[in-house]
């Protein structure tokens, strides 16, 4: 789960804001950020 914690948020509906485009286009970036945050925050 930690590898794809986008999908978690997608479907927790924390991220369903942010379109697929968006989603698609930064993975990377996202995933780095949420990996960091997940802890922190705990989402």
């Amino acid at each position: 789960m930690k590898f794809n914690p986008m999908f978690e948020y997608n479907q927790d509906g924390s991220m369903a804001y942010i379109p697929e485009s968006f989603d698609i286009n930064l993975p990377i970036a996202f995933v780095t950020v949420y990996d960091q945050d997940s802890g922190d925050n705990g989402k």
